[in-house]
């Protein structure tokens, strides 16, 4: 007697899990470059209240374009953030990221971050310290009174996300002059 197959068991039917389209799987194609905004794009398609949170925003917005939602959204002084492409794409969740057909998603790029450089600097930005400690320059400062001549810290804080490709962030400190 045949044994009826459950959802935990390794060997399921593709009737019960139909295979995912190329695109939506296969992200092989994807330049690393965009790697992470196609990662936020796929990731916010699964998420009921990121897509609820963007169609009632988009509502307001006509026609539903890229260049439509990027307007809106720069005369609402909310500027263009890494992380946020999906929401300015029309496509954005019934399409997966890669159907935008490459020249358009470098189009579209170029408008959000026109600057490469200032755009990966500003990620790179200094924070100012945690309460309950002293600034780099508070320390620079206190070391020079007793007669130091040359600083001993600098600020170095970094924010690298755990998803980036390792190309992608030589990428960055290559842009930043590291």
């Amino acid at each position: 007697m045949a044994a009826v197959p459950r959802k935990n068991d390794i060997n399921q039917t593709e009737e019960e899990y139909p295979r995912l389209p190329r695109f939506e799987r296969d992200f092989s194609t994807c330049p690393n470059w965009e790697l992470a905004e196609c990662w936020y794009y796929e990731f916010k398609r699964e998420s009921p209240l990121a897509r609820q949170i963007v169609v009632d925003w988009r509502k307001i917005c006509d026609p539903p374009t890229f260049d439509g939602f990027l307007n809106m959204a720069q005369s609402m002084l909310m500027p263009p953030e890494r992380g946020h492409l999906y929401a300015l794409c029309p496509e954005w969740p019934s399409l997966p990221y890669l159907r935008i057909p490459p020249a358009e998603r470098k189009r579209r790029f170029s408008q959000l971050f026109s600057n490469e450089t200032k755009s990966l600097a500003a990620e790179l930005e200094p924070r100012p310290a945690p309460p309950g400690d002293l600034s780099v320059q508070e320390v620079n400062f206190i070391l020079e009174l007793p007669g130091e001549k040359e600083k001993t810290q600098e600020d170095v804080t970094l924010r690298i996300p755990w998803w980036m490709a390792d190309k992608e962030i030589k990428r960055r400190f290559a842009a930043c002059g590291y």
